[in-house]
């Protein structure tokens, strides 16, 4: 059986704003609100949701790449929020992430050798001939022709430069891979081909995702486990074949009624959302949902709902789980 890679606990990143005269008044954006999940190692957690849901926090937060305002996070049994700025750097070579949008992420002047290596020069891994080595096996991992590896970022299309930074993403040999959206901004053709390469790559180096994305359809196509967030929470969590199969929470079932089906033929019945997503400034109390909610009852404005376990490893945030309401 799989040991823990990954648990974070009642994990919270709050952003102060400030506005009025002299920033007197001040507002809690709740951008990630007391998440609680645990990931095996070499399993491939998605997390999904609308935009500003705080996907995208989460990921970075686990990382420290932006500090979390409460919490815990366990990396390999390490207490990741209380290491030190070089300790932390040096864990980081077992945590990397890859961005949603491969044109930023890479740097313009470098080239694509310079790219990959930047990362083993860092963290001193290989040097001279061993680096070089290591670099076009990297390239050959990831499907780029060790020719090119002196050209620019500039000089490839969307789909390869997200293979390239894929590549700058495993020079380290990390454990964990935080993928931030990293297919949304490819063409339909060339993310099929990306997904599966990130499938190969798992299998091959053992490898631990959390797949970060808005696009059910993508998620169905490589995880494991799927995450729905809403506004800062988790509202439901569960295999892959227990949330498709049997969604539980409101929201869910208006999210997977929103995949498009390939046959004109096949309609889906729709499940349409009233009402706009609350601000993350301003939510409202107790379930963030119940606004939205067509089985709101009174106690839902006032109670954070507690999780549910409607089945073995399927959990849902909502006081009418597992009851006929719901259903």
């Amino acid at each position: 059986m799989a040991e823990t890679l990954l648990e974070i606990k009642d994990l919270k990143k709050y952003y102060e704003l400030k506005s009025g005269f002299l920033g007197r008044d001040r507002r809690v954006v709740k951008a990630v609100d007391g998440i609680t999940l645990a990931l095996k190692e070499g399993e491939i957690l998605g997390v999904v949701g609308e935009s500003g849901c705080g996907k995208s926090t989460l990921g970075r937060s686990i990382l420290r790449l932006i500090e979390p305002t409460d919490g815990e996070i366990l990396f390999d049994g390490k207490n990741i929020r209380a290491l030190k700025k070089e300790e932390l750097r040096q864990e980081r070579s077992n945590m990397q992430i890859i961005f949603q949008d491969p044109g930023a992420s890479l740097n313009p002047r470098m080239t694509v050798g310079e790219i990959i290596g930047e990362p083993i020069e860092l963290f001193g891994t290989e040097t001279g001939e061993a680096k070089e080595e290591k670099i076009y096996k990297l390239m050959d991992l990831v499907g780029i022709n060790r020719s090119y590896i002196h050209r620019f970022p500039h000089e490839f299309s969307g789909g390869q430069r997200q293979r390239i930074g894929i590549a700058r993403a495993l020079a380290v040999d990390p454990k964990l891979i935080i993928c931030d959206e990293p297919v949304s901004a490819l063409d339909v053709s060339v993310r099929a081909q990306v997904l599966n390469l990130m499938r190969e790559l798992k299998e091959k180096l053992n490898l631990t995702y959390i797949f970060i994305s808005h696009d059910l359809s993508v998620v169905h196509h490589i995880c494991d486990r799927v995450a729905v967030m809403y506004l800062g929470r988790i509202v439901e969590i569960a295999s892959k074949q227990q949330l498709y199969s049997n969604p539980v929470h409101p929201y869910t079932k208006a999210l997977l009624s929103a995949i498009p089906i390939p046959d004109p033929e096949l309609k889906r019945e729709r499940i349409i959302i009233p009402g706009d997503v609350p601000s993350p400034a301003n939510p409202p109390s107790g379930c963030h949902f119940h606004k939205r909610c067509p089985y709101v009852r009174p106690e839902c404005s006032d109670v954070i709902p507690p999780y549910v376990e409607v089945e073995e490893g399927h959990h849902v945030l909502c006081c009418l789980a597992g009851k006929e309401t719901v259903e």
